[in-house]
């Protein structure tokens, strides 16, 4: 059995920014999503949605990343009990996100 050390040792966790088009203005919210080992659930999910989907998305992200506060009926800023969001484009399929001062970290 591996002990807490190696486990920390064999796991690397990087983040990634992710650009946002000038159209949508300053960026005051950094967005960043997380790589585990190589391996991205965010993009992985993502890359699940259709176009439409997706398109939507990359909207509501470029607009958190552009305004302060940013409400949306898909986004839910604080479940019960966690210190962390989620975006919701389908009942079935969501994005986890934090927001530390101007950064939001999706995983």
């Amino acid at each position: 059995m591996k002990t807490a050390d190696a486990i920390k040792e064999e796991t690397k966790i990087e983040f990634k920014l992710q650009p946002i088009r000038k159209e949508y203005g300053s960026v005051i919210n950094n967005i960043y999503y997380v790589i585990e080992n190589k391996r991205c659930l965010v993009l992985e999910k993502f890359k699940e949605l259709s176009t439409d989907e997706k398109d939507r998305i990359i909207d509501l992200i470029s607009r958190m990343a552009t305004h302060k506060e940013l409400r949306s009926p898909i986004i839910i800023n604080h479940l019960k009990g966690y210190d962390y969001g989620e975006i919701r484009p389908k009942p079935s399929r969501f994005f986890f996100f934090s927001k530390i001062w101007f950064q939001y970290n999706l995983f």
